[in-house]
């Protein structure tokens, strides 16, 4: 191959890409459920909009942990998991105060 002539090795295999897309895929996928259940839990009288609120800064430390231990060694996609983790959490945090609001 081209690679063999010029003695450069490729650096990128398949395999590790496939595994951190899968990876990224799951956890995406169960992370972008944790409004519905935050919304159903708040109904059943478990989870508060105070408690969340209360918990709003160790839940952005936590996700930036959550993504350092997920994501390879790297800022940008550190950040690029943590960011939607807060931004759902604040989500999380309105349908909480909305399903308080429809509780009788």
């Amino acid at each position: 191959t081209q690679y063999n002539i010029l003695q450069v090795l490729p650096t990128i295999k398949i395999g590790e890409q496939l595994s951190f897309v899968i990876k990224m895929l799951i956890v995406f996928g169960v992370i972008f459920q944790a409004p519905i259940l935050s919304y159903f839990l708040a109904r059943a009288g478990i989870l508060s909009y105070n408690a969340m609120k209360n918990f709003f800064s160790y839940a952005v430390v936590i996700s930036f942990i959550v993504a350092a231990v997920v994501t390879p060694p790297d800022v940008i996609t550190q950040v690029l998991l943590a960011v939607p983790l807060v931004v759902l959490y604040f989500l999380s945090m309105l349908l909480v105060k909305f399903a308080e609001g429809k509780v009788v």
